[in-house]
């Protein structure tokens, strides 16, 4: 193992971070073993890792499978392993060996593989328990390196490759939505076999040739790529459910230009779902978009030297029914995906439908502009003095100061505001809201010294 490792750093020096050890000892692989045996194991191939790569390599052990290795499996490797660990692994397939046609298959079918995709949400509840009760510090993360559809295979084509369809696209964006909002624990989560196997994001014939299929799931990592290197922002969802399953899953995170992207799957596979979000201690919103992947039915596939029925496409402006900066109102489409991507307020100015339903309210357009100084110049659309109350915002949502109750003059002349006191600020980006006794508008401002 020593020489093994050192071959590997020497070869690619700098280049190894993360050091799973073995696969599947509990049977996934046969011959299984036991957890204590596993143990033994671990312990003993632990100190092969040479000194140059000592506290520098993401040490990762097996975790268990949630297709049937009890939870003790789990327990136990953290129990004796906390501090000579960084990951514990975690597999889990919705159907397991192959059941089923992976295309052509019937609504019950289709129930079927949402109620064994939605298990994932406490199984991932479960590990967290087991985890948080040795690791209340969350040293060791969860590594969910196997999970997807798995069907019977296609003859002729290969161990385990399989279609994928409207189906595997909610079944994706269901998974990655589990782990986006369990992302203090889980660490790494990815489909264990990118091409031909299981879930797989691309297909490419047997034998060989230069074409090659992007899957649904393929464009649902496409679409969910907003959400890397992300801050994730907990949501509160309220759906209904069919046999245990929500009609609507979602994850929201706001990125490092504070763009706020929403995801969410209608996991239903014929009902229409009117969802109404609320956005709480946010700043203002410009404008609101959609994406959506979807197909004409819900076994709907991308095949061989055609047209692709299922990708990244807007969404039709008649499923976004309002938006007014912090609150929208949207219908997603039977067995779909969709991200809404909100643009921070003074980013790329106020869309247009946004900025009519403001005139139609009677509130107008304000100016606000940065001064230098760390100063803020404000002009209302107001024909007379407006009382307001200004808030300054971080891009992460945090109040820095709020103002007293101050009055802006109409006109060219505005007024000017310079945020003082205790709650210090660096030069920066921030969300200044302006409240008045009607509403609260929101605007992007840079700040200088």
């Amino acid at each position: 193992m020593t020489a093994w490792l050192n071959h590997i750093d020497s070869t690619f020096p700098g280049k190894l971070h993360y050091w799973k050890m073995g696969n599947e000892p509990w049977g996934g692989c046969p011959p299984p073993i036991s957890i204590t045996q596993y143990i033994e194991r671990y312990n003993n191939y632990k100190v092969a890792i040479p000194p140059q790569l000592s506290g520098k390599l993401f040490r990762i052990a097996d975790g268990g499978s949630g297709n049937g290795t009890p939870s003790i499996w789990l327990d136990s490797l953290m129990r004796f392993e906390v501090g000579s660990i960084e990951g514990a692994t975690y597999h889990y397939y919705t159907g397991l060996n192959g059941s089923g046609p992976s295309f052509n298959f019937t609504e019950a079918q289709y129930n079927e593989r949402m109620q064994l995709a939605w298990a994932m949400e406490n199984k991932m509840v479960t590990c967290e328990t087991i985890m948080n009760k040795y690791d209340p510090e969350n040293t060791v993360g969860l590594m969910v390196d196997e999970w997807g559809a798995w069907y019977t295979e296609i003859p002729n084509m290969g161990f385990t490759y399989q279609q994928n369809t409207c189906r595997d696209a909610v079944i994706a964006s269901m998974h990655l939505n589990i782990f986006n909002n369990h992302c203090r624990r889980v660490k790494m989560a990815m489909v264990a076999q990118p091409v031909n196997v299981i879930q797989a994001l691309l297909l490419t014939k047997n034998p060989p040739t230069t074409d090659m299929i992007k899957t649904p799931t393929f464009y649902v990592f496409k679409m969910y790529k907003v959400h890397q290197n992300a801050k994730m922002i907990p949501a509160t969802l309220a759906t209904g459910n069919t046999g245990g399953v929500p009609y609507i899953t979602a994850s929201a995170s706001v990125d490092s230009k504070g763009m706020l992207h929403i995801s969410m799957c209608n996991t239903h596979i014929s009902d229409e779902q009117l969802v109404s979000v609320k956005l709480q201690e946010a700043p203002g919103y410009d404008s609101c978009t959609g994406t959506i992947i979807n197909g004409p039915k819900y076994d709907s596939y991308n095949d061989y030297g055609g047209v692709e029925p299922v990708n990244i496409k807007p969404l039709a402006e008649e499923h976004l029914s309002s938006f007014d900066g912090s609150s929208l109102v949207a219908s997603l489409p039977a067995h779909s995906v969709v991200t809404f991507t909100l643009t921070p307020a003074g980013t790329t100015g106020v869309n247009r439908k946004n900025l009519q339903n403001r005139k139609n309210r009677g509130h107008g357009v304000w100016s606000v502009k940065p001064v230098p100084g760390g100063k803020v110049h404000l002009q209302t659309p107001a024909s007379e003095a407006v009382p307001v109350i200004l808030t300054l915002v971080g891009i992460d949502g945090k109040t820095i100061i709020t103002s007293d109750v101050m009055t802006v003059i109409p006109g060219a002349s505005g007024s000017t505001w310079q945020p003082a006191g205790k709650n210090h600020y660096s030069p920066g980006v921030y969300i200044l809201r302006i409240t008045t006794g009607k509403e609260t508008t929101a605007f992007r401002v840079v700040l200088s010294n």
